[in-house]
């Protein structure tokens, strides 16, 4: 259902609050799909290729 939502501050505000309830939780891969998913509803685009290998862009 959230997925059909509008692109709006509101939908964006809860996808960020489903994020923080993951990262609560421990789960930090289902965390950052929320708050990408937030960050595409308030209208920003990824910076990086959807599906890119996390190895691809790491820091080590």
């Amino acid at each position: 259902m959230l997925g059909m939502m509008a692109a709006t501050r509101h939908s964006a505000g809860v996808w960020r609050e489903l994020g923080d309830r993951y990262l609560r939780r421990g789960e930090v891969d289902e965390a950052a799909r929320a708050y990408d998913r937030a960050l595409r509803e308030a209208g920003f685009q990824p910076s990086l290729p959807t599906g890119t290998p996390h190895q691809t862009w790491s820091l080590g």
